[in-house]
């Protein structure tokens, strides 16, 4: 009777205490990027950390897990290849003597107890925050555009070449110059002569017989 007490008296306290869960992370990450180590009547830590709970959520990756017994405190160790997502149980594989110590200690293994999800089971919140947000912009494209139409309807037409007067290859009205605009100089002497020669042509004009 006396050897029954304390155990019932350390059960009762372990139901009253809420469980402990070490992470090895500083902020959250969803459930389908960690995983979760635990064995029910034992605590766990990680053997470098030395951290003990009753729940770890750790990074993926290969961890060497140490796991103790609550009530006779014998230890025993695990190597763990965790994936993301994955829910792991310790299983206890042996039960060895150690003469140096004088203690038994455990073998373990980790064994997944949950199947792997395939990617399309779950969306992360930011790709549903990138297609609204997509959507949103196309939406601000679509009524940009409207408006780019509307003003354009509303602005006044651009006046094309024949109607200002500018040169056009096409209906173009052919007039002739204008008295002010003929231009009776030129370079060429051939067609601007000197007066010198308009004289002696106007001379030997004048002394020629009829």
């Amino acid at each position: 009777m006396n050897r029954i007490l304390p155990v019932l008296l350390m059960t009762l306290l372990a139901m009253c205490m809420e469980p402990q869960v070490i992470q090895n992370y500083p902020d959250y990450e969803p459930q389908h990027r960690i995983a979760i180590v635990r064995k029910p009547g034992f605590t766990v830590a990680v053997s470098e950390s030395q951290r003990w709970g009753d729940t770890l959520k750790l990074t993926p990756g290969k961890y060497l897990i140490e796991f103790r017994e609550k009530f006779t405190s014998i230890k025993g160790a695990a190597i763990c290849q965790l994936e993301p997502g994955g829910i792991y149980d310790i299983e206890i594989v042996r039960k060895r003597y150690m003469k140096m110590s004088g203690r038994y200690v455990y073998e373990g293994e980790c064994r997944r107890s949950n199947e792997p999800l395939p990617p399309e089971q779950y969306e992360l919140p930011e790709d549903d925050d990138d297609s609204d947000q997509s959507g949103s912009r196309d939406t601000d494209d679509d009524s940009r555009k409207d408006n780019d139409d509307s003003s354009d309807e509303n602005r006044d037409p651009i006046p094309n070449d024949t109607d200002s007067g500018l040169d056009s290859t096409q209906d173009s009205e052919v007039r002739p110059l204008s008295p002010e605009e003929e231009d009776v100089t030129s370079d060429d002497p051939m067609l601007n002569p000197a007066p010198s020669e308009l004289r002696e042509d106007k001379d030997s004009k004048d002394g020629d017989p009829e």
